[in-house]
């Protein structure tokens, strides 16, 4: 029966020293990689930079339900922020920022609510 390859782990991938051990034991020099660059932080999104992600802090769990066109609505809004502003955010911190700006409005959204009991 045929022995199953040594995959490299996690420590193979992550390890500080200027060394990486590949498969079979060879060992090999890391190269370092120089940009001559500074990212731009501006707040527009730069072709090629990774996304610049989004903390939220603590957190509670709590689960709402929403219709499939408001979650097709949130999930293309989240994607519009990553491409226009390089910003990566998970719905709920997408969800987050909104109560956050809403809730301090409570006249809009008692009216709203009129709205969607009216039908």
């Amino acid at each position: 029966m045929p022995r199953k390859p040594k995959l490299p782990s996690a420590a193979d991938f992550f390890a500080g020293g200027d060394s990486v051990k590949q498969q079979g034991g060879k060992t090999v020099k890391r190269q370092k990689v120089q940009t001559s660059e500074e990212p731009d932080v501006s707040g527009e999104a730069v072709q090629g930079s990774p996304p610049r992600t989004v903390d939220s802090g603590f957190t509670e769990k709590v689960t709402f339900y929403l219709p499939p066109n408001l979650l097709k609505t949130l999930e293309l809004s989240r994607v519009q922020v990553l491409l226009d502003h390089n910003l990566k955010a998970s719905r709920s911190q997408v969800v987050q920022v909104i109560v956050e700006e809403m809730i301090q409005n409570t006249d809009r959204i008692a009216a709203l609510l009129e709205e969607y009991a009216e039908g």
